[in-house]
């Protein structure tokens, strides 16, 4: 029965800091933890892979997994020169490749969840942003 009551609070005090979101105008904040908490539209990692390659394809960002940054650079150079492969890579680690994929997952939810045109447009446009910000020269 405590534990009953001990999750009765818990939830209350949820719903209520979920409510204060709302009013202040947090909308952002409320769909990504509604997001988190509800989608089953996350992305995957491999376990134990902590390089990743990041490219994109028909404007859909993809990855390709390593265990290291050299077997990262060696391989994809491998891709470049040897299959004559024209595609953009940026070698990043897990933890980055892990917020921009989830950043880019989360616009794409966005635009598939949007009431119209125009905002699933926006969505796209905060997809493409992600981007071009990822392979921009440095």
């Amino acid at each position: 029965m405590e534990n009953a009551a001990t999750m009765e609070t818990l939830i209350s005090g949820i719903g209520l800091q979920l409510q204060g979101l709302l009013d202040a105008g947090y909308n952002e904040q409320f769909e990504r933890i509604i997001y988190n908490a509800s989608s089953d539209f996350h992305i995957t990692f491999p376990d134990q892979k902590e390089y990743f390659a990041i490219f994109t394809e028909d404007g859909v960002l993809k990855y390709f997994a390593f265990n290291t940054e050299e077997e990262a650079e060696r391989r994809i150079n491998s891709f470049t020169n040897k299959l004559g492969d024209s595609t953009q890579y940026r070698i990043v680690p897990r933890s980055v490749a892990e917020m921009i994929g989830r950043e880019h997952e989360f616009y794409q939810y966005q635009e598939v969840m949007a009431d119209s045109d125009a905002e699933a447009a926006e969505y796209a446009c905060k997809q493409q942003e992600i981007i071009d910000f990822i392979f921009s020269k440095p």
